[in-house]
Formats: C-alpha cells, sequence, structure tokens
C-alpha cells in the first residue's frame, strides 16, 4: 500500500475525506486507526456503509494497525489515508515506529480540556505536546481540512 494522507479527524469518515481527498488522491483504501471503533461493532457498521463501492475500509486498533502497515507499507498501489479520531492513536504508531513525513489535522470539536488552536482545531495541553513532540522529531504537521485548501503549518501555533 501507499499512504498518501495521514490525518487526525474526530469525524473519521465524511463528506471532506471521501469527496475531497480520497477522491482528489484516488484513494482504494481507508485504515481507521482507533481503539474503541475496533470494538464498537456498530459503529464499525455505521462506518463501513459511509465508504462508498471501490475503497476497502479497515478499522484496527492501534496494536493491529502498526502490524498491518508494516507489513503492507511498499509504496505501491493502492493509494491509501490512514484515518484516526485523535492524536493519541497517530503518536501511537508514531512512538512505535511508523514515522509518516507529514500529518495533517482536520477535525478537532471544542471540549472541557480543549482550547482553540486555529479554525477549526481544540486541542488539549496533552494533544499539544504530542503533536510537538512529533513535529519536532521531524513531522510536518498542518491544517488543511479539504483539498483545495493551502496548507496552514501548525508549527507557529505549537
Amino acid at each position: 500500500m501507499n499512504i498518501v494522507l495521514n490525518r487526525i479527524d474526530e469525524r473519521l469518515i465524511h463528506g471532506q475525506v471521501l469527496i475531497s481527498w480520497a477522491k482528489k488522491l484516488s484513494v482504494r483504501q481507508i485504515l481507521i486507526v482507533d481503539d474503541r471503533a475496533a470494538e464498537d461493532v456498530l459503529e464499525k457498521t455505521v462506518l463501513s456503509l459511509s465508504v462508498p463501492m471501490g475503497i476497502e475500509l479497515k478499522i484496527l486498533n492501534c496494536r493491529e494497525a502498526l502490524e498491518y502497515i508494516n507489513s503492507h507499507l511498499n509504496g505501491c498501489y493502492p493509494n491509501a489515508i490512514v484515518l484516526t479520531r485523535s492524536p493519541h492513536a497517530m503518536k501511537y504508531l508514531w512512538d512505535n515506529g511508523y514515522r509518516p513525513e507529514s500529518i495533517n489535522i482536520g477535525g478537532m470539536a471544542a471540549g472541557a480540556s480543549r482550547s482553540l488552536l486555529c479554525r477549526g482545531i481544540y486541542i488539549s495541553e496533552e494533544e499539544r505536546q504530542m503533536l510537538r513532540q512529533m513535529q519536532l522529531d521531524g513531522a510536518d504537521i498542518y491544517a488543511q481540512v479539504v483539498y483545495a485548501e493551502a496548507r496552514v503549518s501548525l508549527s507557529r501555533y505549537l
């Protein structure tokens, strides 16, 4: 598989991911890395029904996803998206050897312990530290809601 996008987006599968990113990047596989979704039969069913024919969906917990990526990452077709609900899952992958050059941040909603990072992205101090550490370790972390928008580097916000 050829991973063409690594994205953190709480909403997981939605129109921006499918229409903007998957279509523009000729994606044929989406790998959701999320411990909760991997164990929730109802959520897996809903997510599976959201993906159009022609795109394979895998929903794995962090440990399984890391094994899957390590055994299938060969830079060859099909193009794939790695999608996590939170920085925690992406940081798990990062800390255990999967270190993508860039990480896209999509929607992260406001919450009790979160503050605004930039337009549409709210993070907690713990999440900020995770992203900052991955950035210091070499990841290009950026916000870009849809493919047609310009990237906004989060380096000055972290």
